[in-house]
């Protein structure tokens, strides 16, 4: 008799899926490309783990997956990690596993495409345009004559995101993705890029669940960023319930019922220009990415993962999704270039919660610039039953450490 698992494809919270599935109950066989960090001892509570750097080409993925199959009795294929929903998708649907459908998956994981579809479903969206050279970059910046985002059309967590105000800008963001594609051994596409125009304004996002019932509203989070030109993250609170609450979750209701979205989890940010109006930054059919999965937890008292597995497994949602607590996170970003390290001070903190500290800085660390979210030194979340006590413990948090910076001058011409 073949043992029953859940198999889970690239995890994008460093494998605590498989932690917390393991303790709901599930087996999990885990694949993975290696490309992303994952935690040790939860992939020891793997039934299995199949390491493979070739897991992104589309006939092997499907041989490997079909090996599976072979030897156990599958329950359901998902993936966490934004460059193997197109894989993962098309082979639920070729196999019968529920999932979303492909070719939505496919669209809203590029870009452009997503851009295109936006503006035929009639929502609005800033002035954008394909790009394959940097000369056709320069011509469209000169065109514009305003600051644009660069973006790679299917890049992951601010990664390649920049800011661009010159064509020198523009070709160093250029370089930037042909680096990345390199590292990323070409899953991120560096053939061509978008540049869209810059709408500044307060970020927002909403977290949503569709099933074969309904939609299952999860709740709206607020987003701060760093200063441009890059775009990082550096605080989120959620369930947030300000004035443009409503309309997010309206315009949600409208993403939905126009791309008819029809499974699963699924993650849109939003920008609000000066004179209210909303405009979806990008979409992505997952939840927010880690450590985020904690706030939807502690505000919930739930087992997110564990009910991602249920749903794919039996096509319903049924946790609950009356927040009873607000969740913050805050993150600590380099200061300059220099070697930093954190000291906390022996601050107590537990993942269980009400404080929850994450050191990525313990030792010396060696860190050039902030421009993305992997570069954060340390992650401060907290759970209360209000917001204004959330933030009060998280600026205790910040009152207590103390952050250590080795750093050199340069000569301005030689640096």
């Amino acid at each position: 008799m073949r043992p029953k698992v859940v198999v889970l494809i690239e995890s994008g919270n460093h494998a605590y899926e498989i932690r917390d599935l393991t303790q709901a109950g599930y087996s999990v066989v885990y694949l993975t490309s290696g490309m992303y960090k994952n935690v040790p001892e939860y992939l020891e509570m793997a039934e299995e783990v199949v390491r493979d750097k070739r897991l992104f080409e589309p006939d092997y993925f499907v041989q490997k997956l079909d090996e599976l199959s072979g030897r156990y009795e599958i329950a359901c294929i998902f993936t966490t990690g934004d460059f193997m929903i197109p894989l993962v998708t098309q082979y639920c649907k070729d196999k019968g596993y529920r999932n979303l459908d492909p070719s939505l998956a496919q669209s809203l994981r590029n870009k452009h495409e997503f851009r295109e579809k936006q503006r035929e479903l009639g929502f609005p969206v800033p002035s954008f345009r394909l790009c394959r050279t940097v000369e056709e970059g320069e011509a469209f910046l000169a065109e514009m004559n305003k600051a644009l985002v660069f973006k790679p059309v299917n890049g992951n967590q601010s990664e390649g995101i920049r800011l661009v105000y010159t064509t020198e800008e523009l070709q160093a963001a250029y370089e930037t993705l042909q680096l990345l594609s390199r590292f990323t051994k070409g899953v991120v596409e560096d053939s061509e890029y978008l540049l869209e125009e810059y709408i500044p304004g307060p970020i927002f996002s909403c977290e949503f669940i569709k099933d074969s019932s309904g939609v299952h509203m999860l709740g709206v989070t607020n987003r701060y960023l760093g200063q441009p030109p890059s775009f990082v993250e550096s605080g989120f609170i959620f369930p947030y319930q300000g004035v443009e609450t409503e309309a997010v979750i309206q315009e949600t209701y409208a993403f939905i019922e126009r791309f008819q979205f029809d499974f699963g989890p699924c993650h849109i940010e939003y920008i609000m220009d000066n004179d209210g109006r909303l405009y979806i930054l990008e979409v992505n059919p997952r939840l927010f990415g880690f450590p985020c999965y904690w706030l939807i937890n502690q505000a919930m008292s739930i087992n997110i993962f564990a009910s991602l597995a249920d749903l794919y497994v039996t096509g319903e949602f049924t946790a609950n999704t009356e927040a009873a607590k607000v969740a913050t996170l805050f993150e600590y970003y380099p200061p300059t270039e220099g070697y930093i390290s954190i000291d906390l001070q022996s601050l107590e903190s537990s993942e269980a919660g009400p404080l929850w500290v994450m050191n990525h800085a313990p030792q010396s660390r060696f860190v050039s610039s902030t421009s993305s979210n992997n570069d954060t030194l340390l992650s401060v979340l907290t759970s209360a039953a209000t917001e204004g006590e959330c933030i009060a413990m998280a600026q205790s948090v910040c009152d207590a450490i103390e952050v250590t910076v080795r750093t050199k001058p340069k000569v301005p011409y030689l640096a």
